[in-house]
């Protein structure tokens, strides 16, 4: 529903523009799309950004940062090889990553996969002969989309990730290049902004399916923030009936548990616990359906057997704010707009649940 995975055996360069135009981005040797991420037990969403490259002139900080580096270093753009010198830079950097992180620099590009769909460059930046950056870029007819910039620590005053962006952007712009895509921001997150560094980006609008100036982006419009406060309202209202419930994250609300029906699983990332504590191991939780508007009230069971995954992968989250067990949802009790009336279905549906 939010998160779209693509597995293909080969990519054309006109199939990742193409890709690319829809707010899609490489993940290993797949291609995906999402909405939202959960970063330190809360929601966001994921905003897809592209720069224009045609008639783009850097900014006079941006020339300075060539400048000065171009001097310093000694970089060189080319066909992508991994070696173990950009392992060991990667495992430098990756506990800067956000998220689930590769074991590997391989892992990270290609996965479990035997074969590469995409076309990859790399920038390596060499103070003499030591690597000291490295970012990864795939190329496609019309379109360069940015995938991974490293970095060793003890150069971070040169902005060598910064940097390496620019050196792709001149890349796209001396080779005709038309868009340059970054990947995503983050919306109240601030780890990511140093993308809107290089210039005036657009962004992927989710509800027009268009490209639009960020600088028109309403963060209240995003499909966090309408989920969020949709869910408050239903909090406020529970308290006010002397309901309490929490809202919870839900990470692994884009997994799929084997075996299960998707009418079983609960597919948004965050919902509201509706504390009923004779009822074990179940729960009842209501959600928010962006597209139809309506509020969901469902039975769900934990499955406790599958939780150690969760914990794995999902580590840093603090259980008494994220759901980190699979949800099966037992019963789907009633789905409505009005509020009020599921509320009161609510509270009567737990009165004889507690008989």
């Amino acid at each position: 529903m939010f998160t779209h995975i693509h597995q293909l055996k080969r990519l054309a360069p006109e199939q990742l523009d193409n890709y690319l135009d829809k707010g899609w981005f490489r993940m290993g040797q797949m291609i995906f799309t999402c909405h939202f991420l959960c970063f330190s037990d809360h929601l966001f969403t994921a905003v897809w950004i592209r720069l224009a490259l045609q008639d783009y002139a850097f900014g006079k900080r941006q020339r300075k940062l060539l400048r000065r580096n171009n001097q310093r270093f000694r970089t060189i753009v080319r066909k992508a090889v991994f070696d173990i010198e950009k392992e060991e830079l990667y495992q430098l950097h990756a506990h800067r990553f956000q998220g689930y992180v590769a074991d590997s620099l391989v892992d990270s590009l290609f996965g479990d996969s035997d074969y590469d769909i995409y076309d990859t460059y790399e920038v390596c930046v060499y103070d003499d002969d030591k690597l000291v950056a490295a970012s990864f870029f795939d190329k496609g007819k019309n379109s360069l989309a940015s995938i991974m910039g490293l970095y060793n620590p003890a150069y971070a005053k040169y902005s060598l990730g910064f940097y390496s962006m620019l050196v792709e952007i001149v890349f796209g712009i001396s080779h005709g290049m038309i868009y340059y895509y970054p990947g995503y921001v983050v919306p109240g997150y601030a780890s990511f902004d140093y993308k809107l560094r290089i210039g005036d980006v657009d962004y992927y609008d989710y509800d027009l399916q268009e490209w639009r100036p960020y600088s028109l982006m309403e963060n209240d419009l995003l499909p966090s923030s309408r989920l969020i406060t949709a869910l408050q309202r239903a909090m406020d209202l529970l308290k006010e009936k002397g309901v309490r419930s929490q809202m919870m994250l839900y990470p692994l609300y884009d997994k799929q548990l084997f075996g299960l029906e998707p009418e079983e699983s609960v597919k948004y990332p965050l919902f509201l616990s509706c504390y009923h504590e004779k009822h074990s191991p179940g729960m009842l939780i209501i959600e928010y359906d962006l597209y139809s508007e309506q509020y969901r009230l469902s039975e769900v069971s934990l499955v406790e057997d599958a939780s150690l995954f969760a914990y794995q992968v999902f580590s840093e989250f603090d259980p008494r704010k994220s759901c980190l067990n699979f949800l099966v949802r037992d019963q789907l009790i009633m789905e409505s707009k009005n509020l009020y009336l599921l509320s009161e279905v609510l509270i009567n549906y737990r009165k004889l649940m507690d008989k």
